[in-house]
This record gives structure tokens, sequence and C-alpha cells, in this order.
């Protein structure tokens, strides 16, 4: 009996150290987003917002499940998060209809969209959001901007990434697409073109920021660890030197 006891209390233990243990373990998504999340040429998780989650983990001792941050289209994430327990996804805007469905560290970086054309396209005109109207718009499925210029009542031209979406503008398969200024520039050298052939045209959205989304079920533990290493970071200079680097 007195064997059978201790046997128990050993499958116990090893049971309760290894859902701390499992507690400790996150599984972390993000999509192509450069340059704050992409997958590099090793198809590793890269950009600015990917070396601020590690340098979170670092400091935290938090792990991915895995040993990987896992890059995935945005529309898969979005659900695995909402599923799977001590998930988390970034870079993620923080808006008011997801507020009450997730869990939040940040804000990771600040989110300013702005309407782009190329530069050669005279005929193109937009001083206004409602002038932009007139002209069909590129949007990537899924994205937060893109909910919020279908509310507004834009034409959008829908695809998959962020990438697509600058390839359709330069062979003018449509006029207009949203972008962030850091982005715009990646994705314009990314297919061997100019930052200087886009043409900055009036700003969309400003109202929020980006995130760490974490599933809703996350311990409040968690949660607090990473915003406090994360104010740390900006206390200490570390984020803003990483920022600078994405900067140049």
């Amino acid at each position: 009996m007195k064997m059978r006891k201790t046997a128990l209390l050993s499958i116990l233990f090893v049971f309760v150290m290894a859902s701390f243990l499992y507690a400790d373990n996150l599984k972390i998504l993000t999509e192509e987003m450069p340059p704050y999340n992409y997958s590099d040429e090793n198809n590793e998780a890269a950009g600015f917002s990917t070396e601020i989650v590690k340098e979170l983990l670092k400091r935290t001792g938090l792990k991915a499940a895995g040993g990987k941050i896992s890059v995935y289209p945005w529309a898969r994430s979005y659900k695995m998060l909402q599923k799977d327990k001590n998930s988390m996804l970034f870079s993620m805007t923080r808006s008011e209809e997801r507020e009450k469905l997730f869990k939040w560290v940040g804000p990771i970086a600040s989110r300013t969209i702005w309407l782009w054309k190329l530069k050669d396209r005279k005929n193109i005109k937009i001083s206004t959001l409602e002038d932009a109207k007139k002209y069909k718009i590129g949007a990537v499925l899924g994205f937060a901007s893109t909910k919020y210029m279908e509310k507004l009542g834009f034409g959008l031209d829908l695809c998959n990434s962020e990438e697509t979406n600058f390839r359709k503008l330069i062979v003018q398969r449509f006029d207009v697409l949203t972008a962030l200024e850091l982005a715009a520039a990646y994705h314009m050298n990314k297919q061997g073109k100019s930052f200087s052939r886009l043409e900055k045209l009036v700003k969309l959205d400003d109202r929020y920021d980006y995130y760490i989304a974490l599933n809703i079920n996350t311990s409040d533990e968690i949660v607090n660890r990473l915003q406090n290493a994360l104010d740390n970071m900006k206390k200490d200079g570390t984020y803003e030197k990483i920022k600078q680097v994405y900067l140049k």
C-alpha cells in the first residue's frame, strides 16, 4: 500500500511539474507583415516586432512552444489564437471590437496608415478620404484597416498578403493601396522599385497601436510578466535601440 501511495505521489508530482512547464510555453504566432514580422531566407521569423518578442521571452524566461515562432497567413493565426490556450499573436491592432476577445501586451509599435499611389499616375487626384472612394483600392483580407475601409464604403480589391498587394499596385491592377510608411518602403525595395516612386496621399487611420494579443484564457501572471518586461525595455533604451535599426 505504501509503495502504491508513493508511486501515485510520484505520478502526481510529474503531472504538476509538467503543468508548470507547459504554462511557461507559449504557442507564438505571427504573419507576413514586414518589416514588423515576416519569414527570412531561412524560413525563420524575423523583423522589428519579432525582435521585441524574442527579447521579451529572454527577459521573462517564457519559451516558444516547439522552440520557434510560427509564421502563418493572418486568418489562420487569428483562428489559432482564439482556440488555443497559452497562444499569442503579433503584431495585432488593438481595436474596440477585439478588446474583450483577447488579453493584451503593448503597445509594441505605432500604427499610422496612409493611402499611397504610384507617383506617375497623374490621373489619380486624392486630397481627402472621400476623394479616394472614386478609385479602386488594394487591401489585405482580414486586416483591421481593410475592415475599417469596408465600413467607410470603399471599393476594395482584396488579396492575401501585403507583398501581393504591392505587386498589383506596380502593374496597375488597382489605383491606390494602404500601408504603413516603413512597410511601403520595404515592399517597394523588395519589388526592386524605389520608394521614391510612391506618393503619400492622405492619412487613413492613426487611432490605434500594434500589440501582442494573447488567448483570453492565458493566465494574468504571464500577461503581467510580458508587460513588465516590455515596459522595462522601453525604460532602459533597448526598445529604441532595436527600432532605430529599422529606421535606416
